[in-house]
């Protein structure tokens, strides 16, 4: 698709058909590539049906380029770009979010340096690939010459028998993925081969984190979203997290600031710049809008930071409880209970 100069738009494919239809008619999309047996439900689309050998396991939607009617307006940043994610699932209004080839490459030499990658590496790739973590998983792979073991999804039972039976060294897991596997293992430790594991996409509480390292997982605790193309933080296998969460050292190139807010104390407002981010988010009519302010994105998430630049992370700004005067942060009653 990059080399035909398309712009791809995946789609979540635990959408029902009449909300992707609805996220299709959001953006001016083109045509739909989609398994033939799910092409009636495009209708009104250009559908492009993929044969057998170019199966996927959902539809791709690509957009129409404009044709850019001056160097660094709003159409130029879409006419370049590789694709656009989009960045709610079954709830609320999606925002299209504009990602260039620059910034996965940004992305992936920044996590190699961070993580000491090479091309021997064998990744497991268990996440979705309408989430810009699978997405910025294969740039990684095929960036550095490093292998994919590639499943049709997160299956406990198949990813166990992939660590035993694969040769597998990194992957990328969401805290219940994790979960799910070390309930499966039963006690069982990590394959000694095994030397990172992605840990993201939700806060992890100290429990799993300390579960996971006695049984030898070399997790790595890791902070992005969609706007920075995959992680923008994360923290090294071999560093154990205090009580207090694990403290995350941004991709070399990218840095945060903590911005205070009125009635937080001890932690404020996460903004983070860089060459991983996004390029904007894209509207109804085909612009693209770029949202940062002096090259920093408000992220909208709580945190706090140390003297070296790390970063700690301690919910989301509209996530507060107010209970007798003390602000009380969901994330710190889930990880007591």
């Amino acid at each position: 698709l990059q080399a035909c100069g398309a712009v791809m738009l995946p789609l979540n494919t635990r959408l029902a058909d009449a909300e992707r239809v609805a996220m299709l008619r959001r953006w001016p999309v083109r045509r739909v590539l989609c398994p033939g047996s799910s092409a009636a439900s495009y209708d009104g689309f250009r559908r492009v049906p993929l044969g057998q050998p170019l199966a996927v396991a959902g539809p791709l939607s690509l957009l129409e380029r404009p044709r850019p009617a001056g160097e660094g307006n709003h159409a130029e940043r879409l006419h370049s770009a590789q694709m656009v994610v989009p960045t709610s699932g079954t709830s609320g209004v999606p925002k299209g979010v504009v990602l260039g080839a620059e910034n996965f490459l940004a992305s992936a030499g920044a996590v190699g340096r961070l993580l000491g990658l090479s091309a021997d590496d064998r990744w497991l790739l268990c996440m979705p690939l309408f989430h810009v973590a699978g997405l910025a998983l294969v740039t990684r792979c095929a960036l550095l010459g490093s292998a994919i073991v590639q499943l049709s999804g997160f299956d406990e039972v198949a990813v166990s028998a992939a660590l035993e039976r694969q040769g597998v060294t990194h992957l990328a897991l969401v805290p219940t993925m994790l979960r799910r596997l070390l309930d499966w293992r039963k006690g069982v430790r990590c394959p000694a081969q095994v030397r990172c594991v992605l840990l993201g996409g939700a806060p992890v509480d100290d429990a799993l984190s300390q579960e996971a390292l006695a049984l030898g997982y070399p997790i790595a605790p890791t902070y992005g979203m969609s706007e920075t193309a995959s992680q923008v933080a994360t923290c090294p296998p071999g560093q154990r997290p205090d009580g207090d969460g694990p403290w995350l050292s941004p991709l070399p190139g990218s840095e945060f600031r903590i911005v205070p807010l009125a009635g937080r104390s001890g932690c404020g407002e996460i903004q983070v710049r860089g060459p991983t981010l996004m390029r904007g988010y894209l509207a109804p009519d085909g612009s693209c809008h770029n949202p940062l302010q002096d090259g920093w994105l408000a992220t909208g998430d709580l945190g706090r930071q140390d003297a070296s630049g790390r970063l700690q992370l301690r919910g989301r700004v509209d996530d507060l409880i107010i209970s007798g005067g003390e602000n009380l942060y969901p994330l710190e009653i889930e990880t007591v209970l």
